[in-house]
């Protein structure tokens, strides 16, 4: 009989301990902050998703990778992912688990660099971008982009002379190296855009850093810097910066199920 009231007895305690657990399991899922994951390679996503979660009082996970930032959300270990719209293609994404949640209000706009002193230089450019932007080349070169599609460059007209563009292709999503070596990406289609409606050939001074396109400009070894440089009131301080010709938005995504 006291073995019988004994065991009645421990399976109660264990009962009893078992609902606590379960209690305190669903406390922590209840109280637990909202996650905003980023990959730190991307130092823009970084900030996009700092900035987002600053805003709404969430807690910013970083990973190592975006696609780990990625896997974080899938496997509800995070709520949400921040990606930028070069990357969040309609192909990337179907290989995803995520859906399309809202914009950040953190952006990119991209602009040319060109040293001190050459406003004639500028404006020919500036004009150049705005004609292209009323004439929609820039959205559908990212509209191929996006949807995974090769872009033609139109039909150059006769040049007048020539440029040297200096850049740095090492942004994954805008400019970038081929597996052949050869500079591709969105950024390369609207830099031959701007020099075909400029009436000059292109040639290209390849850096192998973001920094090093700056010395380079100073020293000469070219005519203006294009190269994902974004457009910041400290920059227009220091460097004749143009108007921006493109922008990159940052997509919050989440888990679709």
């Amino acid at each position: 009989m006291r073995k019988k009231i004994a065991s009645i007895l421990l399976c109660a305690i264990m009962l009893v301990c078992l609902s606590a657990c379960d209690s305190a399991e669903i406390d922590v899922i209840a109280n637990r902050p909202v996650v905003v994951a980023v990959g730190t390679e991307e130092s823009a996503e970084y900030y996009a998703a700092l900035d987002y979660a600053s805003l709404n009082g969430y807690e910013l996970e970083k990973f190592q990778a975006r696609q780990s930032a990625i896997l974080a959300v899938e496997n509800a270990k995070a709520d949400y992912v921040i990606i930028n719209d070069k990357t969040a293609t309609k192909e990337f994404l179907e290989n995803t688990n995520l859906q399309w949640q809202e914009n950040t209000q953190y952006k990119h706009e991209y602009c040319a660099v060109f040293n001190k002193g050459d406003e004639a230089f500028k404006s020919a450019f500036d004009n150049a971008v705005q004609a292209l932007k009323e004439a929609k080349v820039f959205e559908s070169i990212q509209n191929a982009h996006f949807q995974g599609e090769s872009y033609t460059v139109n039909e150059a007209v006769k040049t007048t002379g020539k440029i040297t563009v200096i850049c740095a292709p090492v942004f994954d999503d805008i400019l970038y190296c081929d597996d052949n070596g050869d500079i591709t990406g969105p950024e390369l289609y609207i830099i031959k855009e701007i020099c075909n409606k400029l009436a000059v050939d292109v040639d290209f001074y390849v850096c192998k850093s973001f920094e090093e396109m700056f010395v380079a400009l100073e020293e000469g070894k070219g005519d203006v810097i294009i190269s994902a440089v974004t457009y910041t009131d400290e920059r227009a301080v220091t460097h004749l910066l143009s108007e921006p010709y493109s922008q990159t938005d940052f997509g919050v995504y989440k888990r679709k199920n």
